[in-house]
């Protein structure tokens, strides 16, 4: 659930939230891809493996895979399988 908080709240440590904070990040594409910008919308829900990780996991607890539009609507979607 700290997860779930911290990434709706923006508190990850992903280079486009250490460049809000004014931190030098260098490129700002997400390393394992290399062709996207590096946000947690980019990181939990829209690169290419991961979407590949929920569909497995909801698999896994028998429903039906299908991420929301907005990385509000995933988060809660995510609270509801968890709790």
């Amino acid at each position: 659930m700290l997860l779930v908080w911290r990434i709706g709240k923006g508190r990850i440590s992903i280079k486009d939230n250490l460049v809000k904070r004014g931190a030098q990040v260098g490129c700002q594409n997400y390393v394992l891809c290399g062709q996207y910008e590096e946000t947690t919308r980019h990181i939990f829900f829209a690169y290419s493996v991961i979407i590949k990780v929920w569909d497995k996991c909801c698999r896994c607890v028998e429903i039906e895979f299908c991420l929301p539009n907005t990385l509000r609507g995933t988060l809660h979607v995510i609270i509801i399988v968890i709790t």
